[in-house]
């Protein structure tokens, strides 16, 4: 081979090795079993006054057997934090453990369902916190747990609906719609309401939101029975959208911008605006889609619940709070 064509092919073929030591694999490396710790809840959303149930697993995925387990209690691994990141203390002395699996098959599982709330007694405080367990290298998914105070039909409540364009303050009538209104606090404190949109923005007369799908359809997966109330329909009037034969409530309501007083009696009314009609209003003039579309009335631009606030008062008279304002309205569907 001439001389030239030699010096040509050196560096050609230490690329080559060079690149056959990197694509070419290495001794194949042995599956490690993979266990893992799975925290489920029935719902993230407590009262104070009922157990915060927690059901725990270690699975393992992997397809050899698992020898090596964390040592019992289970329990001792989890850690609670709240809102604010500060670890919370277990309560000493507490054994909710059931029996302990001495190794794991492939696919095989065990675990316990217990009473967080007895492990972690601040869970009776109201507020957010955030669970999590771990041991060793195996860690569980994150659960976002919300306690919160039990309604209490004898207690006076207003919730402030935040929305984009402002807020809006809300006083229930608890003695006229009390189903209504516990649903309407339930659903506001679980944060059901929370990040959805007003789906129908009529001009000077309502606005329409509450519900998931953004439309009008969603529910929370339940429903109440209609509530026939005598509350005047006037201008702040909060009522839920009623759905079905014969009529039920869910999750959506409207508000009136002006009075309505063909839909006395039609509409379970449950609270009335005391602050904020202006929002209302504002809100309702929204440009939407106009009468002749459909849907009818839905807004071009996304006007948003942010959050709903739910707050008690000093105990009153629990009559209907006098409203604010009024105009005259349009008809709607």
């Amino acid at each position: 081979m001439p001389p030239k064509t030699i010096r040509f092919l050196r560096p050609a073929l230490a690329l080559a090795g060079a690149l056959f030591l990197l694509v070419t694999p290495g001794p194949a490396a042995k599956d490690e079993p993979a266990v893992q710790a799975i925290i489920e809840m029935h719902s993230v959303f407590f009262t104070t006054k009922e157990p915060a149930e927690v059901r725990f697993s270690l699975w393992n995925a992997g397809d050899t057997e698992v020898r090596s387990l964390p040592s019992p209690p289970l329990t001792k691994y989890f850690e609670l934090v709240d809102a604010d990141g500060s670890r919370l203390e277990p309560a000493a002395g507490i054994a909710l453990d059931g029996p302990h699996a001495a190794s794991l098959p492939p696919g095989g599982h065990y675990g316990l369902a217990f009473d967080l709330s007895k492990l972690f007694p601040q869970l009776r405080t109201p507020g957010t916190y955030r669970l999590t367990w771990k041991s060793g290298g195996i860690a569980s998914n994150q659960v976002v747990m919300k306690i919160v105070r039990p309604y209490d039909p004898a207690r006076q409540y207003q919730a402030t609906l935040e929305t984009s364009m402002g807020d809006i303050v809300i006083s229930f009538f608890p003695r006229q719609a009390p189903r209504a209104v516990k649903n309407f606090i339930d659903l506001a404190y679980s944060g059901f309401y929370d990040g959805t949109r007003f789906y129908h923005v009529e001009p000077g007369a309502l606005i329409a939101g509450g519900d998931r799908a953004g439309d009008g359809t969603g529910t929370p997966g339940t429903t109440i029975p209609f509530e026939r109330t005598d509350v005047e329909f006037l201008a702040g009037t909060v009522a839920m959208k009623r759905a079905g034969s014969p009529p039920t409530n869910g999750s959506a309501f409207f508000i009136l911008a002006a009075p309505r007083p063909g839909y006395n009696g039609r509409y379970t009314a449950f609270a009335q605006v005391v602050k904020g009609l202006d929002v209302v209003q504002s809100l309702s003039r929204v440009p939407s889609t106009g009468a002749q579309a459909e849907p009818a009335f839905r807004p071009l631009s996304e006007v948003l619940l942010k959050r709903v606030v739910i707050s008690e008062t000093p105990a009153t008279e629990q009559g209907a709070p006098s409203p604010g304002g009024s105009s005259p309205g349009q008809s709607v569907s």
